[in-house]
């Protein structure tokens, strides 16, 4: 019903993003008190301004922990990652160093602890939390039920009225369960499989494909992964098996939509 003009702006932004429990008081350090409101409801979006620079900010829970995205004019992108970075000591600064939001030599609340990270890390904590990515874990042929319950949470409204698509998400939601569904696999050791990778029950039938995996260190360095299961074969607990550098692995389903 409204009048609008539909405008595709990706190539001209980047999207830098800021993980961990201090990311909203990051953010607010940064961009001032505006930013307080990001944190509040996820996908709901925030104009703020960092560096001088105008930008998009919304929460996004990606790593398991509170996660925010910000979107940046690609010509300010070093401005703004510089300034968000700044509270840190900069994206090379050690882990664990203090830095203080003043930027002074003595600390003042709030204090950060951070430091830049790359895909690997970023990657890795993602698979960690069950967090599927589109293009990778699911595609354009996957219902959102199929793709787990963060993800629902996040992105579907259950009482906002019509929309195209409403009648089978909600037939889905109320009646029924999709035939399969993505789930996290923890290994026993830091064998990796790779993506696409079948997945075998214990008969030796064929009932999935691994779509991410990752060696998880917070869990004894040993490998976790997604996958696309069949229904029925992706109760937490169950016991499936993945080839992984020559072998096959046992892998056991850790988290599921139906948790």
């Amino acid at each position: 019903t409204e009048d609008v003009v539909l405008e595709y702006i990706s190539a001209r932004y980047t999207c830098l993003s800021l993980h961990g429990p201090a990311a909203q008081a990051l953010l607010t350090a940064v961009a001032g008190p505006p930013a307080a409101e990001v944190g509040r409801m996820a996908g709901t979006h925030h104009v703020l301004e960092i560096a001088g620079q105008r930008v998009t900010a919304y929460r996004w829970d990606e790593c398991g922990v509170p996660g925010v995205r910000v979107l940046v004019p690609e010509a300010a992108v070093g401005e703004v990652a510089a300034e968000l970075a700044r509270p840190l000591g900069g994206l090379a600064a050690p882990a664990g160093a203090l830095a203080s939001a003043s930027g002074g030599g003595v600390p003042t609340e709030p204090d950060f602890r951070g430091r830049g990270i790359g895909w690997l890390a970023f990657n890795t904590a993602r698979v960690e939390a069950g967090t599927p990515w589109f293009h990778i874990d699911f595609g354009t042929d996957c219902l959102v039920h199929e793709v787990g319950r963060g993800l629902l949470e996040q992105t579907v409204s259950f009482t906002k009225g019509c929309y195209l698509g409403q009648e089978i998400v909600a037939r889905m939601q109320n009646l029924g369960h999709p035939k399969r569904v993505l789930v996290q696999l923890k290994a026993g050791d830091d064998r990796l499989p790779l993506a696409g990778a079948q997945v075998l029950d214990e008969s030796g039938d064929v009932v999935g494909a691994v779509t991410s995996s990752a060696v998880s260190p917070l869990r004894g360095n040993v490998a976790v992964a997604l996958a696309m299961v069949k229904w029925g074969r992706h109760a937490s607990g169950t016991v499936l098996q993945v080839p992984a550098e020559g072998a096959l692995v046992s892998a056991v389903v850790g988290w599921s939509p139906s948790d």
